[in-house]
């Protein structure tokens, strides 16, 4: 199992490898992170035709995409990709990436009862009626 390390204000990028043994005409992909109890964090789908024009040759071709930081509280974390699609002949294609490691740094004491770890700027106002 591979893997890497992110602070929670990163973006997440991500790729996996895609291996067709038929072509594709369409379909979809997704990509799900899980936290270490296995709840689903993120679920994101795309359809395969808003990414190219026609389907996917059959082959080896490689997935990738990147979100924005997801300010994710310290702790592991799994990333795959999901491919779900329809071949010409009309047959359903699956596919499921490895499980990648995802290992958010950093100190976890202030969020160890949230999935969230966002930035906050905190202000004290003294003496405010």
């Amino acid at each position: 199992e591979s893997g890497w390390a992110i602070e929670p204000q990163e973006p997440l990028a991500f790729r996996a490898a895609l291996t067709l043994s038929a072509p594709i005409v369409s379909g979809f992909v997704y990509c799900i992170v899980q936290d270490a109890s296995g709840a689903t964090v993120v679920h994101q789908r795309r359809e395969l035709s808003t990414l190219l024009d026609g389907g996917l040759p059959a082959g080896r071709h490689e997935v990738a995409g990147e979100f924005p930081p997801l300010w994710l509280a310290p702790g592991l974390y799994n990333v795959h990709l999901k491919f779900i699609g329809r071949d010409a002949a009309g047959h359903d294609v699956k596919y499921v990436s490895e499980r990648q490691l995802l290992d958010v740094t950093g100190w976890s004491n202030e969020h160890a009862r949230a999935l969230l770890a966002p930035a906050c700027d905190w202000t004290v106002l003294e003496g405010v009626a």
